[in-house]
């Protein structure tokens, strides 16, 4: 009986070995910047994949040892970090921030809480004044906090959502502030040991780390070239690790099951509180609450130059998947969705006269975003504006509702009207949730 029950066993993993690798194969190719992706269903690892390039120039593939800049998925990280001073009676998530920044600009206003949340109003230095276009410089704790300090508040905090990656920069120099060591080096110590990490650090562009891709980016004529150098350690625990897919599920098992924070702090950092005047919000800290075709999601992912990432997990279905890429396509949804059986968006017809109303464009960080028609459908068009002009357009599904979903549905796009004009867009990706407010019509 034993043997028959783990010839099941093989065969189930058999199967979906085979139906995640065909679903990410139509979406990579062997001859391009490389991705990885694991995922563990029910307790098990179920797949591992890895496709690509880790290096185009030497030709070297990506392995499940190869190393990945995982950008803000290094901000749950930061804020388990932050739990851990907490528990210990370090800090309160109710300190002001002025306690160890007394000159920044509204610190008295500001709570720890307002940090983890991005409910502080701080500008994200990753778009704004001088950062993106000197991202190579090396620059001091007090030259970085220089960069966004004085940068005009969004609004009065926990009066407002704006994902700022300024707010975890100031959180690392906390962590480092109030355990008397340097980020790294807490970082090593308290968190990732007892999760028992083996290759996740910070992404040092001076130091040589085991196994690291190469980050390339898209050019204009569809090639790749290597990315913009970017001193990512710089971003502290708002987006500085490196990581592999494996040391993200052994990450997301260890945070869940209390060997880096509490049950307590752990339902804490995943249970998003409203605004002041109520208003919801799906952020909680350093991680986001959504849903993807109904099954409900806790992660996050993340992007820097050349490198992206994903960390998802489905917690009513017992999934967590983990992917990560050196400038081709992170696959983490792909995979999920092909266990859970998630089908593509179903079109609801609309005429091109009713498109129109949808047709709008307005800010949101890091670009503009434009919604246009594009034929019998709307497209999605992202303008981030670098010195590679860079754009995206993702095709959207109308499913009804005044709702529209990406094909892959990994991209959730609602429009609320009033006076018979949009007012607001909420765009959920997953696992982060935007707003977009008073949108201009095209």
């Amino acid at each position: 009986m034993k043997r028959l029950l783990l010839l099941a066993l093989f065969a189930c993993k058999r199967d979906h070995d085979d139906s995640i690798d065909q679903a990410v194969r139509r979406l990579v190719t062997d001859d391009g910047p490389g991705t990885q992706v694991a995922v563990d269903y029910r307790g098990q690892r179920i797949f591992e994949g890895s496709y690509g390039r880790a290096d185009l120039e030497a030709d070297v593939p990506v392995t499940q040892d190869t190393v990945f800049g995982i950008g803000s998925i290094s901000k749950q990280f930061g804020a388990a970090a932050i739990m851990q001073l907490v528990e210990a009676g370090k800090l309160s998530v109710d300190d002001p921030l002025a306690k160890w920044f007394p000159s920044f600009p509204r610190a008295e206003r500001i709570r720890i809480r307002d940090l983890l949340r991005h409910t502080s109003g701080i500008e994200d230095m990753e778009y704004t004044g001088p950062w993106p276009t000197t991202m190579a410089v090396s620059r001091t704790d007090d030259e970085v906090v220089a960069l966004f300090a004085d940068r005009p508040a969004l609004f009065e905090p926990n009066h407002g959502w704006s994902y700022s990656t300024s707010n975890y920069i100031l959180l690392g120099m906390i962590v480092s502030k109030v355990s008397g060591v340097p980020l790294a080096d807490y970082l090593r110590d308290h968190v990732f040991a007892p999760a028992g990490l083996r290759q996740t650090r910070p992404c040092d562009p001076y130091e040589l780390i085991p196994h690291r891709a190469r980050p390339y980016e898209p050019t204009k004529t569809g090639g790749f070239a290597p990315a913009r150098m970017a001193v990512l350690t710089e971003y502290g625990i708002g987006g500085e690790l490196c990581s592999t897919s494996r040391d993200l599920l052994a990450w997301q098992k260890a945070l869940v099951s209390g060997r880096v924070v509490s049950p307590a702090s752990y339902k804490e950092m995943t249970t998003p509180q409203p605004l002041a005047d109520g208003t919801p919000i799906l952020y909680g800290y350093g991680l986001c609450v959504g849903e993807l075709g109904g099954h409900r999601v806790i992660g996050h992912s993340g992007g820097v130059p050349g490198y992206s990432a994903e960390l998802l997990a489905f917690v009513d279905d017992d999934l967590v998947a983990a992917g990560a890429s050196n400038g081709g396509q992170v696959v983490t949804y792909a995979a999920a969705r092909q266990v859970l059986g998630i089908a593509n968006a179903v079109a609801v017809p609309i005429t091109t006269a009713d498109l129109a109303k949808y047709s709008v464009t307005g800010y949101l960080a890091p670009g503009n975003l434009r919604f246009e028609i594009d034929g019998d459908h709307l497209v999605m068009h992202g303008i981030f504006k670098d010195e590679h002009g860079w754009d995206e357009k993702a095709p959207l599904v109308h499913v009804g509702h005044d709702t529209f979903e990406s094909e892959s549905r990994s991209l959730n796009v609602h429009f609320t009207f009033d006076g018979g004009r949009v007012r607001v867009i909420h765009l959920m990706f997953g696992s982060a949730a935007l707003t977009m407010t008073n949108p201009t019509p095209l």
